[in-house]
């Protein structure tokens, strides 16, 4: 599947105008093969929101993000990762970002690298996003799966897959998990479950 970077971020909020985000985890894959997997933690900006009920899902205290280090370091500490993956001036060599729910990850980190006066965030990736979310409404068609929600925690729990809930590394290994135990099971549900008339 060429490269793919597994993205999660926990935020101060769920706005990406508003809030912010305080750590981001990631793994790099080249040919389905982990190469690199890492984690930044970043003080959200002045002027950016903090939501309490949001910290308080990630573990965190106010005082706790207000030591990690300034927005413009932490990403260019990221921009330093990416930049030993991909070469971003050639539109063939870029990264497939995945994660669950990836559009809401996307969004922040967009939001990050403007905050940064950086506007070719785009320059690192494809424009075609895998979202293991939406992977998991395939599963859901093919199979009829049915479960109170689907939030990661509550697929991952279904599937027997391991994952500390709102710790982003522990997230980003739990959706790459599921992804791939999902493309495994699904052909055989597909042929068991599904008829096509003609």
């Amino acid at each position: 599947m060429g490269k793919i970077i597994w993205l999660d971020t926990e935020t101060t909020g769920l706005s990406s105008v508003e809030n912010a985000i305080i750590d981001l985890a990631a793994i790099v894959e080249v040919d389905e093969e982990i190469v690199e997997s890492f984690s930044i933690q970043m003080a959200p900006p002045i002027g950016k929101k903090i939501n309490e009920k949001a910290l308080e899902i990630n573990g965190r205290t106010i005082e706790e993000i207000s030591k990690f280090p300034p927005l413009d370091i932490a990403m260019a500490g990221y921009k330093k990762k990416l930049d030993c993956y991909v070469n971003k001036f050639n539109p063939e060599d870029k990264f497939i970002v995945a994660g669950y729910n990836i559009g809401f990850d996307i969004n922040f980190i967009r939001a990050a690298f403007i905050d940064i006066g950086d506007k070719y965030y785009g320059s690192y990736f494809f424009n075609c996003p895998l979202d293991v979310y939406s992977d998991v409404a395939k599963t859901v068609a093919d199979t009829g799966l049915r479960l109170p929600n689907y939030k990661l925690a509550t697929v991952c729990d279904y599937f027997e897959i391991e994952i500390d809930a709102h710790n982003p590394q522990s997230d980003i290994i739990a959706t790459r998990e599921l992804y791939y135990h999902m493309e495994s099971i699904r052909p055989k549900y597909i042929k068991k479950n599904r008829t096509v008339e003609v």
